[in-house]
């Protein structure tokens, strides 16, 4: 009996839930030379009042964010040829084909922001692990670039000062434990 209320002792939050707070989310979406989006990405900022602007803390690739379907195909394939037919000479029309594939039609995925009306953030929830995460900002947009911000703001704010997600505690002695026999 001494022992369950010693180990109960430890379990001071149920709620395993890691919150990140930012101040701006950015959906970024890349297109190539050719206009064609190649990827989505979250970009997570930070105002950095020194020198007075926003800085990367954290970026997620949004792979999860297109689906491939038949339908969404055929229309692609369509549109490229339309394109292509309009184009001159044969090399830029080969150009076209190759930087034209078929990524899939983008469905938001599990990192798209919603706004959580009562609290008035924009929040990303999803599992990370076993814990689920929360990550949420006041401001929101979303971009259509032909560069990647989070690159770019490489040169003023490098990888290794940025603060990234908080990483999970250990709360529990089953955490503890668990840690213990899988490193």
């Amino acid at each position: 009996m001494v022992m369950i209320l010693f180990l109960l002792m430890f379990k001071i939050d149920y709620d395993d839930t890691i919150v990140d707070t930012f101040d701006m989310i950015e959906v970024n979406h890349y297109h190539n030379e050719w206009g064609v989006q190649v990827w989505s990405q979250i970009i997570l900022w930070d105002w950095h009042s020194f020198d007075c602007k926003f800085h990367v803390e954290k970026w997620i690739m949004m792979d999860d964010a297109y689906v491939k379907t038949k339908e969404g195909r055929k229309k692609w394939e369509k549109a490229v040829q339309e394109i292509k037919d309009n184009l001159e000479p044969l090399e830029r029309k080969q150009q076209w084909g190759w930087a034209s594939y078929y990524r899939g039609d983008f469905v938001y995925g599990k990192f798209y922001p919603k706004k959580n009306w009562t609290t008035g953030y924009y929040e990303i929830k999803y599992k990370d692990g076993k814990r689920d995460r929360v990550i949420k900002a006041k401001i929101f947009r979303e971009t259509h670039t032909q560069y990647d911000p989070e690159s770019k703001d490489r040169k003023y704010h490098p990888t290794s000062t940025r603060r990234g997600l908080t990483l999970p505690q250990s709360k529990t002695v089953e955490d503890i434990v668990e840690q213990l026999t899988h490193p």
